[in-house]
């Protein structure tokens, strides 16, 4: 009965670590960002929404350097960040603002909130990414008509000026001859 009762023991310990498993997996994989851990300069773990955000396969995103993903200009600033995160330099959490490469060329905006952790005992980078694309077109689009409802207005109180002294000359005689 002993025996019995650590198989059953054991049987339950398997049975809760398969549901923990199962439970934290579909946040995981359900999260509404892409979720990637980057250690010794490679990626070690990615959700499927990271690698659909960008265009690829879980097969192509896995077989790829992750810095290849970043927009040549962003390069060196993305490499330094890193550095620092992991010389616990950079603030937690770190809200970053990059532009990627997709699958297809397109450039995609992305902002990343990244934290250390430790994976496998060792220290790792872990961020979440969120595409932030149509956010930086609605933001540029917002600002020219901004710029075009500025000059609109300069040009609106330039005409209303001249009409306004146009309007004056005449009341003025009026008053002259008036006087």
């Amino acid at each position: 009965t002993q025996l019995r009762q650590e198989i059953t023991e054991h049987e339950r310990a398997e049975e809760a670590l398969r549901k923990s498993e199962e439970k934290y997996r579909s946040v995981i994989e359900n999260a509404n960002l892409g979720i990637i851990v980057i250690q010794d300069g490679q990626q070690v773990f990615h959700n499927s929404k990271m690698y659909e955000m960008l265009g690829y396969t879980d097969e192509e995103f896995s077989n790829i350097d992750f810095l290849s993903l970043v927009h040549p200009e962003d390069k060196s600033y993305t490499v330094e960040r890193i550095r620092q995160r992991l010389m616990g330099v950079a603030m937690d959490p770190d809200f970053v603002e990059v532009r990627a490469l997709s699958k297809s060329g397109e450039i995609k905006w992305i902002e990343t909130n990244s934290v250390t952790i430790q994976w496998e005992g060792r220290p790792a980078i872990q961020a979440f990414v969120i595409d932030i694309t149509e956010r930086k077109r609605a933001k540029e689009q917002l600002q020219q008509y901004t710029g075009k409802l500025q000059a609109a207005n300069a040009e609106l109180s330039q005409y209303a000026y001249a009409v306004s002294h146009d309007l004056k000359a005449p009341l003025r005689a009026i008053h002259n001859y008036a006087d």
